[in-house]
Order: structure tokens, then sequence, then C-alpha cells
């Protein structure tokens, strides 16, 4: 059911009491994506540690070879998501910084 009282309240909102909601979003987009990047540097870090051991192994030399290409993408490709995150957290954090302003 839709809430004319809280409708107009929000209509009605200071300068100040959005500015200080859009910092808790901020805040909590950023918050997000640090944990995205964290999860996929992670995540990256152990696909490089599985290629490692790749060479480590008695597998036959094609397989190893099939095996450590696999792994070597997917920490790339962790390793670029990483970074994609890490961008974002950059441009967030300008866009807090001047919402606090």
């Amino acid at each position: 059911m839709f809430n004319l009282f809280s409708f107009l309240k929000n209509m009605t909102l200071s300068k100040k009491e959005v500015k200080r909601k859009r910092v808790f979003v901020l805040w909590n987009e950023i918050e997000e994506y640090e944990q995205a990047y964290k999860h996929k540097k992670k995540l990256g870090e152990e696909m490089l540690a599985l290629a490692q051991q790749v060479d480590d192994s008695d597998l036959p030399f094609t397989e190893k070879i099939t095996k450590k290409e696999i792994y070597l993408n997917a920490a790339r490709d962790n390793f670029d998501k990483a970074d994609f995150y890490n961008q974002k957290l950059d441009d967030l954090t300008k866009e807090l910084q001047l919402a606090m302003k």
C-alpha cells in the first residue's frame, strides 16, 4: 500500500539529511567492493599457487601444460576483476570525499 506520509517526508528531506543518506549508501558500496576486491585477489593468488603445484607434479608434460594454462587463465581473470573492483573503490572513495564536504 502506498504510504503518503512516507512519500511526503522523503520529498521534504533537508539537504543535510540527503547528504547523510548518500554518505551511508556510498559507505556500504565501498565495503561491498572492498570485500569483492579482497576475494578476487585471494582467488587469483590461489590459482597461481595451483599453477606452481602443477610444475612440481608427476603428470605427463602435455597434461601439465594444459592444467597450468587453465590455472593461469583463471588467475588472470581473477586479477582483472580485482583491478576492476579496485578502480571502482577509488571512484567511490573520491565520491564519498565529495559527499562529505
